[in-house]
């Protein structure tokens, strides 16, 4: 197969679109309706080792709440 960067590129932003759409569904099967300002931050996060986090935190978290600070990122520690 060709190497393209236009296709890796693609490829990852489709794995991308697939993982937070798993995570949203798996948010939405456990705890209900997805609040919006969950959705919004899984839309945000494109690295997809964070993303794979973010699945784990749906099935480790009792609740959204509790998700939705698996889903704020670590601030670094003031100077």
């Amino acid at each position: 197969m060709i190497e393209s960067p236009v296709l890796t590129k693609w490829f990852r932003q489709r794995d991308v679109a697939t993982l937070q759409g798993v995570i949203l569904k798996k948010i939405e099967a456990r705890f209900g309706p997805v609040p919006a300002d969950v959705a919004a931050g899984v839309r945000l996060v494109t690295d997809e080792a964070r993303l794979e986090a973010l699945l784990d935190a749906v099935y480790a978290s009792p609740t959204v709440d509790e998700f939705r600070q698996a889903l704020t990122p670590p601030q670094p520690p003031s100077p």
